[in-house]
């Protein structure tokens, strides 16, 4: 047998390890020691400790029988994790990691953060990073393991914690709301350091005092940096201010925007920081004294020299709105109703400036409220269609105009709510996905992940079906 252990026809191959294997499983380690006590090279010890269960029986065979070659068994082992106790899991994604197969170690790591396991944080830095450096490593990595190691460490580490911060800096595209996790050390970072949220700032933005940075194009490492600054800005909740209790410090909040003006001020980007602050602001708490929202933040707003703020603030709370659908305008003049409301009691509370821009909002939705249905009997459409629904349609006649017959997927965004997943499922019949299928190959970042029970899918009957819906509404 020994001879046959490399050879290069498949037939043999199959063979061989097929009849490894069923020795294996029926006489167990007895006939693999007996085996390794022959006079076998080291090469043809190290196939055959290939062939059987990658364990922690089967590795510490390997460690005593190849001594300053057990380097070749781990950078080949095919590491199978599940069913492995604690101990197990940890020893091997530390033997896995120091032989550079570090996407099986993340799967080692997942087993301890599902068993709620402590995982030490130089081994997960090792591990991820060593795996963020490797494009062959990245095609083997299940993105869903590593999103649930990051949420585990989360859990385990302090916010403070170095590693994790450049763990979640790395695997940031991963770490957003929309896929069950966030990088809440960077945005706790953000809300603690004024020195941190500037160089973000900076990272995407170019200085209104540099000519020359903005005439050149930015490299390619300069792109990736930019691209994963503006993530955590565009995704970030956690607002300086904010206590571990989940209460609400305006002192530190005024402490920390008066370092950001002067620090932004002086490198060039007060007016593009105050804009991207401005829509963070929308997600601002409440005062306790019933104010609906907190008295430091409304003053900070509410000055003379922050209107980019005011503006990005009014964006910021037109974006919380989020899906919706079409109600004639009656959703539309409710809102409305409410900043009026919202209005009035920051001009009760002498935050004039502040009151002007959300009165501005409500103004927003009474036009919007007042448009839809004029407009759409000037086109001739007596039977209006909903607008979640219109971009249904978009997206189901540009999937055949594609060649695609209709075929499509559909995320129903967590932000949607029940009304988005009951629209998708109720209205349109769309296909449901159940929770934790996985997801066919599809760009990232879905491809690999388990859905979270809120995907959909189309057919071409389906699709035509939905198409033929409105077939009336459609203009010449």
């Amino acid at each position: 047998m020994p001879e046959h252990l490399k050879a290069e026809d498949k037939p043999t191959r199959q063979f061989i390890g097929g009849f490894i294997w069923r020795r294996f499983w029926s006489q167990g380690y007895p006939w693999v020691d007996h085996q390794l006590a022959l006079s076998w090279t080291l090469e043809q010890k190290l196939s055959l400790l290939l062939k059987i269960p990658a364990e922690k029986d089967t590795w510490t065979r390997a460690g005593a029988v190849l001594g300053k070659r057990e380097s070749e068994y781990w950078r080949q082992a095919r590491i199978n994790p599940w069913g492995f106790e604690i101990d197990e899991a940890r020893e091997a994604a530390e033997k896995l990691t120091a032989y550079e197969q570090p996407a099986a170690a993340i799967d080692c790591l997942y087993i301890l953060a599902d068993k709620k396991a402590p995982i030490p944080i130089n081994l997960a830095s090792s591990v991820l990073l060593a795996a963020a450096k490797s494009e062959e490593q990245q095609r083997r990595i299940d993105q869903h393991h590593i999103k649930e190691v990051i949420k585990w460490l989360q859990d385990q580490e302090p916010p403070e914690s170095q590693e994790l911060f450049l763990i979640e800096w790395q695997f940031l595209p991963l770490l957003n709301r929309l896929h069950g996790a966030e990088p809440k050390v960077l945005e706790r970072r953000l809300a603690s350091s004024p020195t941190f949220f500037c160089e973000v700032i900076a990272a995407v933005f170019r200085s209104e005092k540099d000519e020359e940075a903005q005439k050149r194009e930015p490299t390619e490492l300069e792109t990736r940096i930019a691209q994963n600054a503006y993530s955590l800005l565009h995704g970030w909740r956690i607002l300086p201010g904010a206590t571990a209790d989940g209460g609400f410090d305006g002192t530190k909040f005024t402490s920390w925007l008066n370092e950001v003006k002067a620090l932004c001020k002086e490198s060039g980007h007060l007016r593009i920081a105050l804009d991207q602050l401005g829509q963070a602001l929308a997600y601002a708490p409440e005062d306790s004294s019933g104010l609906w929202i907190h008295r430091a933040v409304a003053a900070a707003l509410d000055s003379r020299d922050v209107a980019e703020m005011r503006r990005a603030f009014a964006v910021g709370h037109f974006n919380r709105r989020g899906v919706h659908g079409f109600s004639e305008g009656a959703e539309e003049k409710k809102i409305a109703d409410g900043y009026r409301q919202k209005a009035q009691a920051l001009l009760d509370n002498g935050f004039h400036r502040l009151a002007d821009t959300v009165r501005g909002l409500a103004q927003e939705y009474e036009g919007d409220a007042s448009a839809p249905r004029s407009a759409l009997k000037a086109l001739g459409v007596s039977k209006t269609p909903s607008l979640m629904r219109v971009l249904v349609d978009t997206a189901l006649v540009t999937s055949m105009a594609l060649g695609h017959k209709g075929r499509m997927w559909l995320h129903a965004a967590p932000e949607g709510g029940d009304l988005l997943f009951d629209f998708y499922k109720n209205r349109c019949k769309l296909q449901h996905v159940q929770k934790g299928t996985r997801i066919p190959k599809m760009p990232r970042p879905f491809m690999g992940v388990p859905s979270d029970g809120r995907h959909f899918f189309t057919t071409p009957r389906l699709a035509r079906e939905l198409i033929n819906e409105l077939q009336e509404n459609r203009k010449d």
